[in-house]
């Protein structure tokens, strides 16, 4: 039943009506539910918007493609204006997805953090793009990978892997007792043969697969989080990655141990030259209070040397206190700008008064004193990077680093 107010009357939201309220609403039930613009136009879709809402005329499928259209334009010109007054500074990623209709796009989207430290991300462009299909992390050139992919014909070789060994008593089974299994195997359509059927040997080299792409494929979805925060994670993955490899690549397995030296090629290839890598990367590791600066410095003598070490944890160091300065002098210019009379009564306060007569000249000599006092407490005192990395690590299973940097920023 409709609601009633203290006076008996029909609440406002079942009195008013609003014509541009319920074509805005059509249209984005069509985006967000990525509907086809003729379901508008359906006798079931009239017929209930109808009982919804009778003063309401459901547009057709023209009129209600112009109003998605001007939704887009609408949204879109809401989203810079609040872009410009609610972040500072963005970091942008491009992604691949598909729609329901298996159109293939390309999107930029916009990461930050806003005034309450809550990571935020908004889609500020996209394009349509060919069909693709994601390339492989390793290059297969394995029979094993290519039996088992032709038994299951599945396009993930981890997942494909991961799956299908679990089934290997039922591929043997297909093998005692199903013809039509053996005749897959048969020529395809160029004359080739295909390989297969799995072998237990095969088997048994697609074990040693998983758990080599086990590690990928989850660093990959870890990375791929857009809910929280992956900057400060992102060095430890490619440590992680670099050690793994270079115990692999020791492995008494030869399969194993070519597998890790080839990928361990790639790695140096892209992620060797620690002095090529993004600093930002290096700095986020030390902006988790978790970590620090000690941990970046074990960390790169461990996958690194030492002299490497020395020579990188100095300079990001060095570049940390270099961003601090930066957005320090923002924040002094911003609360210049904001508390100018203020200020300018401060300017006041330090410059020596002038006075005559003896005691005058006293006080003046006080003066003076007291500002140079201050000015080299100033100069003696550590800056707020090094009390930040002079201080204990936080331990916390539980931590969220945009929580604590909430708490403690103004520190």
């Amino acid at each position: 039943m409709p609601k009633i107010d203290e006076e008996g009357e029909l609440c406002k939201a079942f009195k008013s009506y609003s014509l541009e309220d319920c074509k805005k609403s059509v249209a984005e039930f069509v985006v967000l539910d990525e509907i086809p613009f003729k379901v508008v136009e359906g006798i079931g879709f009239r017929k209930m918007l109808n009982r919804f809402e009778p003063r309401f005329t459901v547009p057709s499928r023209v009129t209600v493609s112009r109003d998605c259209f001007q939704l887009y334009l609408d949204e879109k010109k809401k989203l810079k204006e609040w872009l410009a007054k609610s972040c500072a500074r963005v970091c942008l990623t491009t992604d691949c997805w598909t729609s329901n209709q298996n159109y293939s796009y390309m999107s930029l989207t916009a990461h930050f953090v806003d005034k309450e430290w809550k990571l935020q991300k908004r889609i500020i462009n996209f394009c349509q793009i060919e069909n693709h299909k994601v390339n492989e992390g390793i290059k297969e050139q394995h029979t094993s990978i290519e039996s088992i992919r032709n038994a299951v014909r599945w396009n993930s070789t981890y997942l494909m892997l991961e799956h299908a060994e679990k089934f290997e008593k039922v591929f043997d089974r297909l093998f005692d007792q199903e013809p039509d299994f053996l005749r897959w195997f048969g020529e395809d359509s160029g004359g080739k043969r295909k390989v297969g059927p799995p072998t237990p040997l095969d088997w048994q080299h697609a074990r040693l697969f998983i758990e080599f792409l086990r590690i990928f494929y989850e660093i990959t979805l870890s990375f791929y989080s857009s809910l929280h925060v992956t900057s400060n994670k992102c060095f430890h993955e490619i440590a992680s990655i670099a050690s793994q490899l270079t115990s692999w690549s020791q492995s008494h397995s030869e399969l194993l141990g070519s597998m890790a030296c080839s990928m361990k090629n790639k790695y140096h290839k892209y992620w060797g030259p620690v002095d090529k890598f993004n600093p930002l990367l290096l700095v986020a590791v030390v902006l988790d209070p978790r970590y620090k600066l000690d941990y970046l410095c074990w960390c790169l003598e461990d996958v690194y040397d030492k002299e490497v070490s020395t020579t990188m944890t100095g300079f990001v160091k060095q570049t940390l206190e270099t961003l601090y300065k930066f957005y320090e002098k923002e924040v002094v210019d911003d609360k210049g700008r904001k508390d100018g009379e203020s200020s300018s009564r401060d300017v006041l306060d330090d410059n020596i008064k002038v006075s005559t007569g003896a005691k005058g000249v006293s006080e003046n000599r006080v003066n003076m004193w007291k500002k140079q006092k201050r000015e080299k407490a100033n100069a003696d005192s550590k800056s707020d990077v090094e009390k930040y990395l002079a201080e204990d690590t936080v331990e916390d299973e539980n931590f969220d680093i945009l929580a604590w940097w909430k708490v403690n920023a103004s520190k």
